[in-house]
């Protein structure tokens, strides 16, 4: 993989020679730095075996990061590509004050581009005042 390529995910953005290595000696114990400066006979690894277990092992973070939101109780896609992962929000995360759960969970931003700058600033002011009020609660709650 050469320095600055794109990611073979799709994902925009360079992949840095360094990035690729030390994941890939993160991921594969087995590997050394002289895996990369040796050639295939002499027991390294190609260029190409190189982009397959850097993509392999992007894959296996991003599962690992699932499992890890998922304890929080965020569902994220399967593909990471997929931007529609949502919360869960629980009735006791929500504190009492809030009638309208989208003036305290951000939504899908496709969702705001409907909203005049006006009602994007109320709504704003309103989820800020939302979460000081959770936040309050809270502080209350670690007080007792």
């Amino acid at each position: 993989m050469e320095q600055g390529e794109e990611e073979s995910s799709g994902t925009k953005g360079r992949i840095e020679i360094d990035e690729v290595v030390c994941t890939l000696l993160r991921t594969y114990p087995q590997l050394t730095l002289s895996s990369f400066e040796k050639s295939f006979k002499e027991g390294g690894i190609t260029e190409e075996q190189a982009e397959i277990m850097y993509s392999e092992a992007a894959k296996y973070r991003y599962e690992d990061y699932r499992i890890l939101a998922s304890f929080q109780g965020i569902k994220l896609p399967e593909d990471p590509n997929d931007s529609s992962g949502q919360r869960a929000v629980r009735a006791s995360e929500v504190p009492p004050g809030v009638t309208d759960i989208k003036t305290f969970v951000f939504g899908d931003p496709k969702d705001y581009e409907k909203l005049t700058d006006e009602q994007k600033t109320q709504l704003t002011e309103k989820m800020l005042s939302n979460h000081k009020d959770w936040v309050k609660s809270g502080q209350k709650h670690l007080r007792e």
